[in-house]
């Protein structure tokens, strides 16, 4: 920029330029702003609340300009506009989508890595114009999510809700024409549909939309036989984030089995076919669709035996027993072939490390779970000091540490106060630890990190989930009173499971079921 003259400067002087183009708040403190958009960064470092600035009718037209300024209540830090390809659509439906490219693809995967959300679903919103609109819809809701000021009742906005019903609409025309690709499209957008819902607290219509994805998908499965999606395409990715929303669901509400069956009678008998031979895992991928299998497997294990769960060993029928050693014997498998490849791997990529340590926590709170039951030990999560507990919550610190290290270099919403994944990640594993362990300690730390953390994972709200342990400890509080008053000494299980058991084993089931029996009454009797 050249150097202005004297002339020049002294009008620049007298002009003031800051009380015309400065930011409200600014102005009014009578300081230099430095007219960062959409917010200044003098206001952020000071904490004061950015203002905006007047409307200049003079000022000239920028593309580049209009991307950051066109939502003005949403702080995105957009300076470049970069999508993988051309995107039809309005100007303000591709900015959407490239927000969902530098910043919402990654946080909605979650602590994964995950090709349907970075290539599936950019690529079909490219070609499929229903596809393009549920995308923009799921993305103005994150952005709405991420920057909104607090957790409150209401998610979307109304435009965002607007876009939503429009892909709906849009979906339903769609299915009226059939079409080889039909199938495809109905799939992505059912995933997209139920991340929507699951975002704005609707549990019921997310799992709606997920019901009607996984019957699409056993539909094709058993149209193509052997060949399984071929027809449809590269659907690998998203069969694999479906049979993962399958389990979030029955985790969710535990009177529900998974509607997939992952492994087969011979896997069950013999062994994981991924698993097989000699050979190391190739990818985090295969270490995923393997473990994955193995969740479906225990989920479907713990369902089945329910009514055995307090019964000895020698009334537990043997194929139960014998399910239990083959699954076992499975996790082990799997957690030797992921250490080889763990020390044969460099995983300095960030993402990758979240992978790998998210991968250990899932696998670690099953092998808990399994070895707890059939016949029920006590000592697994009544173990205290419970080593292995800590072990993982040592695990879930580290994820949240390069959580928060990325939410401080987001390449958009900058600092977003909240955050939404579609994938399991940390919540179901500190949920159960506060709920199982004995050990005081954990249970303390197991609920200080869902209070700190801030997110919503699908069904799982954090903030809620600290709200259902609140309840439960006041429920154990006042029984564990009623004995002390009664002179009756209880030195069983301290687990908020073991005494608040009728309140977690509520009648409509699950995570879902507790949180209503929490919201219904005040008092755990």
């Amino acid at each position: 920029m050249p150097t202005p003259k004297p002339a020049q400067a002294r009008k620049t002087r007298s002009s003031t330029p800051r009380a015309r183009t400065g930011c409200s708040t600014c102005r009014i403190r009578h300081v230099k702003c430095d007219e960062t958009r959409p917010s200044c960064v003098k206001c952020v470092k000071a904490g004061w609340k950015c203002d905006g600035y007047p409307s200049q009718s003079g000022a000239p037209a920028n593309s580049s300009q209009s991307l950051v300024t066109t939502t003005a209540t949403k702080p995105l830090n957009i300076t470049t506009y970069s999508i993988p390809f051309r995107i039809p659509g309005s100007q303000k439906d591709r900015q959407i989508i490239h927000y969902f490219c530098v910043q919402g693809a990654s946080d909605i995967s979650g602590f994964l890595s995950s090709e349907f959300w970075s290539q599936t679903v950019l690529q079909d919103s490219y070609r499929e114009p229903v596809v393009r609109q549920a995308l923009v819809a799921l993305s103005s809701l994150h952005l709405d999510y991420v920057t909104a000021d607090s957790a409150g009742t209401e998610v979307a906005g109304p435009e965002t809700l607007h876009q939503y019903g429009r892909a709906l609409r849009a979906l339903q025309k769609r299915l009226a024409t059939p079409s080889n690709d039909a199938s495809r499209v109905a799939l992505i957008c059912c995933v997209l549909f139920y991340c929507f819902e699951s975002t704005v607290g609707n549990a019921e219509a997310a799992v709606r939309h997920l019901q009607n994805g996984l019957q699409v998908l056993a539909s094709c499965q058993e149209m193509q036989g052997e060949k399984g999606l071929d027809g449809l395409g590269d659907l690998k990715s998203l069969s694999g984030i479906l049979a993962r929303l399958d389990l979030q669901a029955s985790l969710f509400d535990d009177g529900r089995m998974p509607f997939l069956t992952l492994t087969s009678g011979n896997e069950r008998e013999y062994g994981l076919t991924d698993l097989s031979g000699d050979q190391p895992l190739s990818s985090l991928q295969d270490a995923q669709m393997a473990l994955d299998k193995l969740l479906n497997w225990l989920i479907r294990l713990l369902l089945n035996s329910a009514s055995y769960k307090s019964e000895e060993l020698q009334n537990i029928p043997p194929h139960f027993l014998e399910d239990k050693r083959c699954l076992f014997t499975e996790l082990v498998r799997w957690s030797q072939k992921f250490n080889t490849w763990c020390t044969t791997n460099q995983t300095a990529n960030e993402q990758n490390l979240c992978w790998v340590q998210m991968l250990l926590i899932n696998y670690r709170i099953a092998q808990m779970m399994l070895e707890s039951i059939l016949p029920g030990n006590d000592e697994i999560f009544g173990a205290s000091p419970n080593i292995t507990a800590h072990e993982v919550l040592d695990l879930v610190e580290n994820v949240l540490t390069l959580a928060k290290q990325k939410n401080t270099t987001a390449e958009a919403a900058k600092n977003p106060r909240r955050n939404f994944s579609s994938e399991n990640g940390i919540i179901i594993p500190l949920f159960l630890l506060a709920i199982k362990c004995s050990d005081e300690s954990v249970c303390e730390r197991a609920s200080q990190l869902l209070a700190v953390c801030n997110r919503r994972e699908g069904l799982y709200d954090a903030e809620s989930m600290v709200a259902v342990l609140q309840h439960l400890n006041a429920a154990k509080s006042e029984r564990k009173l009623m004995f002390e008053q009664a002179g009756v000494e209880n030195t069983a299980n301290a687990s908020l499971e073991h005494w608040t058991l009728d309140l977690i084993d509520d009648r409509e089931g699950g995570m879902d079921g507790i949180g209503k029996s929490t919201s219904r009454t005040s008092t755990p009797y």
